[in-house]
């Protein structure tokens, strides 16, 4: 019968010979196969597959007995009867061909399983599960067997189930197996519970099972609530992770298990186990079962610990001798090298272990050291061998050492020492050339013997023979000058009788002629064992003329010293190799400091323009400009710079000299100069604007009262008020542009601040926000001040509403003020003074701006949030009041503002409380008003107003046109209201031709541009009215009203 085996993946691996014969396609490369019946096999877990022709129930029963002893059975179940093959009927132990109905094959089954086996059945029919069960029968010989029944539903063409089919296989042989195994388990665990190490076994699945009593007496658990599954909670946490995966592994691989680890104890203590384990398996390779044992190598643990410490204290002993050690055995193979001698051997430690030493080095097989190694080896005492190894190329001091196991040799590289005797010898020759070569007197003082030789160049030197001079130290002391004597004795025995190795001095020693040179002497003091002096060899050297050439150098080094600039010379890499006294004051750093520093990185110059310096010194010799470099404090220093390159005697540059001259200050001045006349621009550009602005702004401010009683519908008010509101701080932005611009003015009275500084907390507390915390601190009693109270109160709310920006988040604003007393100031004549101080806790101002802040229009604020001109204008007007600000800050930790002001010398008093109640406004009587100016907006505004409190109006353009008007209707006429800034005839002309015509007319004047000249020139000519633009409808109304009372 053709049929295909396949996988548990469903995949073709193999057809018998009857599908070869029947010529059928290959199943791995085709998809139209025969129809096939799948038979589950039990071995292997693998499915044969058959073709069927015909789906005839009794050749599917033929086929499934022929195939592993598995029977096939089928239900039809509209007959209501089984059909079963002839294996089915052999399993049974019935003659085939028996007719069998549902109910008796039912009854094979034991009781207990008849009702699982129903309904497996209905489940399979009804498609809810597979036909699949294992249960016990009773074949009709009365023997008991244990069968595995499959099985599937069958369709016909409409998809009703109408029966279904299967196959049947005896697994009796496999249950007793498996009862087999249980018993088996018992007698394991029986013989584990005896045994004094831990036993314990798993599952195939790797999960422990069962643990014997010996855990749970190490461990202290409870048996009976321990989960099996929880044993690596009891492994050293460490050791967990490398034990599960070894598990693992094992588990994958099917091996043995082996591993160490620690376990906790019931007492909190961990020892070392050996864990091992073996897999259990069946016939087929399958895991049934693993067991393994815990051993306790606790203490075998500790020992290979202590032998593992000992041996490594031996290698790190070994591995740190400065000489090379090798251990060789008696055959010369070498097991053991240290890294010293790999150094020596120039091989590495893994070429030469296990090596016969002869296999690396053969050439010195006859060498003395080789010999040497043999005599230690054959005499059985140490062996010490000194020479050069031709094979190493180098001179080495071999000690070899016998034992039993061998050599232990030492080799120590002596190359220096034998070039230290070789040296010495050489040493001798060479001082013999030396003395008769060097201009320096040469002198060998022999302290035992008490003689002293002298080299032929004393008698260069000092005009003196030799053999004139007596043999012992007081011929040379007798020369030496009477002035240096003692201190030369002195220096000299303490030399000799301490510990020094050498001795130098400088000192007068006296010619043949007379004369006195000026020598430096230099010895070097030579002991024996003891350490007591025993020679002296030294030199001493004329320094007449060095120290006549260094007297005139330090004559021009103090003439240099003299000047103010900076001289400085440095090598061609920069380093600083001469640094003047006008250096050390330009740049605060000492001679000490700064010689051998680098100039570019200690100076911190402008990078980009050092370099372009540097290049154009080094190709044209010389370079001018000014150039910025930084002091020892941190400050920028602006210096004229000249630099001159420097080059020795064949011509080569050797260093560059730069004479640097301090041009800071003056360059500060005229930054201030230039600050000054752009701040004179500034305020003349400022004072146009702002008396254009003014004359855009008054029309609107004036017809806010117009406005607010042609309206009632509350939005309509509000918008009034808004737009009256936004109309008055653009005439507060003006009047801060005006107050910058042309200094401080204004009316100068006693002002009580304390009074001031309350209405200042009242107003912070009514519109900042409620985050902010406001904290007014005042002493009980506070001087007055003379100054402008509108002026101070603007102070004090810019120092405030910039303490309110700092704090967008909320925060502590603290209002203080206290009187002082200023004993000097750059600035201000010493004397009383209160300090106000405004603090917050803000973001704080940084360094590198701080210094800005007074600068007009500088801000840090977003676009439309600030001018720029708050600092500047409380700066003027504070300085204006005869006063100073002072800051400091903290970025993250807050601001201080101090403000000084003179206080008033007859002391505090009080002002008019600002919120005392508005009067009404005054109307009038049909007096007739002729109103003034260029602005159209204003001439219309004002009309409005007057004619709606009971005015009649005259309108002019300009003064010509005024004069005019007033002559037309002379007599009528009760006030005249004119601008000061017009075409044609301006104010203070108008009011002068008026003047002749009436001498006591009353008139207002009024400005967008006001200032002190101007009052003074019209109150010389009786005008006392004066109103800045813009002004409000209230005060235009009180004025005129006041004129005519």
């Amino acid at each position: 019968m053709p049929a295909v085996l396949l996988d548990d993946n469903g995949s073709a691996i193999g057809v018998n010979q009857a599908w070869q014969e029947a010529g059928l396609p290959d199943p791995a490369t085709t998809d139209h196969l025969p129809r096939l019946t799948a038979m589950p096999l039990e071995a292997g877990g693998r499915l044969l597959v058959q073709t069927l022709p015909e789906p005839r129930p009794e050749k599917i029963m033929r086929m499934a007995g022929r195939m592993a002893r598995v029977a096939g059975w089928e239900v039809d179940l509209r007959a209501g009867r089984l059909i079963w093959s002839e294996e089915l009927y052999r399993l049974h132990e019935l003659p085939p061909g028996d007719s069998i109905t549902l109910e008796k094959g039912l009854t094979f089954y034991l009781p207990e399983y008849r009702e699982m086996v129903v309904k497996a059945g209905d489940d399979c029919v009804a498609g809810t599960a597979p036909l699949d069960f294992e249960a016990e029968l009773i074949t009709a010989r009365g023997r008991r067997m244990w069968v595995h029944v499959v099985g599937e539903a069958v369709s016909d063409s409409q998809g009703e189930v109408i029966g279904m089919r299967g196959a049947m296989q005896d697994v009796s042989n496999r249950k007793k197996l498996e009862s087999s195994l249980l018993v088996s388990e018992g007698r394991f665990q029986q013989m584990a519970e005896s045994l004094a190490l831990m036993v314990w076994s798993a599952g195939p699945d790797g999960e422990v099972d069962y643990l014997n009593r010996h855990f749970f007496d190490y461990t202290g658990l409870d048996p009976g609530d321990y989960i099996l599954s929880t044993w690596p909670e009891s492994l050293f946490p460490e050791d967990r992770e490398p034990a599960l995966e070894a598990w693992q592994r094992s588990q994958d691989l099917v091996s043995p298990f082996q591993v160490e680890h620690r376990i906790c104890r019931k007492d909190g203590a961990y020892r070392w186990f050996r864990v091992q384990a073996l897999p259990f398996c069946s016939a087929r390779g399958e895991v049934i079962k693993w067991y393994g044992t815990a051993l306790d190598i606790h203490d075998l643990k500790e020992l290979e610990q202590q032998a593992t410490h000992f041996a490594e204290r031996l290698r790190t002993t070994l591995e740190s001798l400065t000489d090379g050690f090798m251990m060789l055995d008696h055959d010369w193979r070498v097991t053991y090298v240290n890294a010293q001698t790999e150094m020596l051997f120039q091989k590495t430690r893994e070429e030469l272990v296990g090596q016969n030493l002869w296999k690396h080095f053969p050439q010195a097989r006859t060498s003395c050291f080789a010999r040497g190694y043999e005599q230690a080896l054959a005499q059985n005492r140490p062996v010490t061998v000194e020479e050069y190894s031709t094979v190493l190329r180098r001179w080495l001091e071999v000690r070899s050492y016998p034992s039993s196991e061998g050599l232990a040799v030492y080799i120590r590289d002596v190359g220096e020492r034998v070039a230290s005797r070789e040296a010495l010898r050489t040493s001798e020759e060479r001082f013999q050339f030396l003395s008769k070569a060097t201009k320096d007197a040469i002198w060998d003082w022999d302290l035992v013997h008490g003689t002293l030789w002298w080299s032929e160049s004393f008698e260069v030197l000092f005009g003196i023979q030799r053999a004139q001079v007596a043999l012992g130290i007081d011929s040379w002391m007798q020369r030496v000058h009477p002035q240096d004597l003692k201190l030369i004795q002195r220096d000299l025995q303490k030399a000799i009788e301490g510990n020094e190795n050498s001795w130098v001095s400088e000192y007068r020693f006296a010619r043949q002629d007379g004369s006195w040179a000026q020598v430096l002497d230099r010895g070097y003091i030579i002991r024996d064992e003891g350490g007591k002096a025993t020679r002296m060899i030294g030199s001493m050297t004329d320094l007449t003329e060095h120290k006549q050439a260094e007297a005139r150098i330090h004559e021009q080094a103090a003439l240099i010293d003299q000047a103010r600039d900076a001289i400085i010379v440095r090598d061609l890499q920069q380093r600083i190799t001469f640094w003047s006294k006008g250096a050390e004051r330009i740049y605060g750093r000492i001679a000490e400091e700064a010689l051998g520093q680098y100039a570019d990185q200690m100076l911190q110059p402008e990078p980009e323009m050092f370099a372009k310096a540097d290049r154009e010194v080094r190709k044209k010799g010389e370079w001018v400009g000014e150039i910025h470099k930084r002091a020892r404090d941190g400050q920028r220093v602006t210096l004229a710079a000249r630099w001159t390159l420097l080059n020795c005697s064949g011509g080569n540059p050797r260093a560059i000299m730069s004479i640097d001259t301090d041009v800071t200050q003056a360059r500060s001045l005229e930054q201030q100069f230039l600050r000054a006349q752009r701040m004179e621009s500034i305020g003349t550009l400022a004072g146009g604007i702002a008396h254009d602005l003014n004359n855009v702004l008054a029309p609107i401010i004036m017809s806010v009262e117009y406005l607010r009683a042609a309206f009632t519908d509350p939005e309509d008010l509000e918008v009034i008020e808004m737009m009256a509101a936004s109309a008055q701080r653009g005439a507060d932005m003006v009047r801060q542009v005006l107050t910058f611009a042309r200094g401080v003015e204004g009316q100068r009275m006693e002002v009580q601040l304390t009074t001031l500084l309350k209405e200042i907390e009242q107003f912070t507390r009514d519109t900042f926000p409620k985050q902010v915390e406001i904290q007014l601190k005042l002493p009980e009693s506070l001087p007055g001040v003379i100054g402008d109270p509108t002026q101070l109160h603007q102070v004090l709310v810019n120092l405030c509403v910039n303490a309110r920006d700092a704090m967008p988040g909320g925060g502590h604003l603290c209002l203080a003020a206290d009187p002082v007393e200023l004993q000097e100031h750059e600035t201000l004549t010493p004397g009383s003074y209160v300090r106000i101080r405004v603090d917050d806790t803000g973001s704080g101002i940084p360094a590198e701006i701080l210094e800005k802040i007074y600068d007009p229009f500088f801000t840090t604020k977003a676009v439309g949030k600030g001018t720029g001109l708050g600092l500047s204008t409380t700066m003027a007007i504070v300085k204006g009041h005869g006063g100073f600000l002072q800051v400091t800050s903290e970025v993250g930790a807050g601001t201080r503002f101090q403000v000084f002001l003179p206080s008033a010398a007859s002391g505090p008093s009080e002002i008019h409380d600002s919120g005392e109640r508005k009067a009404e406004i005054p109307r009038g009587n049909g007096e007739l008003i002729l109103v003034v100016d260029d602005e159209q907006g204003i001439r219309q505004a004002a009309r409005r107003t007057l004619e709606a409190h009971g005015y009649r109006v005259l309108l002019a353009a300009d003064g010509a046109e005024a004069v005019e008007t007033f002559t037309t209707h002379h007599g009528q006429v009760a006030v005249v209201l004119t601008d000061l800034m017009m075409p044609v005839l301006d104010g203070l002309a108008t009011v002068s031709r008026l003047q002749q015509i009436q001498p006591d007319l009353p008139i207002i004047a009024a400005s967008g541009l006001g200032s002190s000249d101007q009052e003074q020139e019209l109150a010389r000519r009786g005008v006392t009215c004066f109103l800045a633009k813009p002004y409000g409808a209230r005060v235009l109304l009180q004025a005129v009203r006041n004129l005519l009372d």
